[in-house]
């Protein structure tokens, strides 16, 4: 996954706060990659990858109290953690060693929120909205 992340309409859950969060997360990848790209500095890379987990955390927990009520919130949850673990655990090793940050780590990150926005929150939220219809 080389490219850049592109946002679409394919990707909206149709709540506009969650939206916006998402295409957030999608900017600080695409900023991330663009810092790989050109002169990879560890530093910057650090400030990016702090960044980015603090965001998932308040945005998993807004995106929470949305899905509180599905039947399968515990698996989405879970979900949520591996990211963030697999995130803070990128974050650590880079801070920690001389570790030059990965393709293979942008690639992951990258692939895993567009493979969850698309299968999982898409799939939660239409769910949930088909169940109050």
């Amino acid at each position: 996954m080389n490219e850049k992340l592109k946002w679409q309409v394919a990707y909206q859950v149709g709540i506009p706060e969650i939206d916006k969060q998402h295409k957030r997360l999608f900017e600080m990848l695409n900023k991330l990659q663009d810092i790989y790209e050109s002169d990879n500095v560890k530093s910057e890379i650090q400030t990016v990858l702090e960044e980015m987990g603090d965001y998932l955390n308040i945005h998993f927990s807004y995106e929470e109290t949305y899905l509180k009520n599905h039947p399968r919130f515990d698996a989405h949850r879970k979900e949520h953690w591996f990211f963030v673990e697999k995130t803070m655990k990128f974050t650590k090793d880079f801070d920690l060693n001389d570790a030059i940050f990965e393709f293979e780590i942008l690639d992951f990150l990258k692939r895993w929120l567009v493979n969850h926005v698309l299968n999982t929150d898409i799939v939660y939220f239409r769910e949930l909205k088909n169940s109050f219809t």
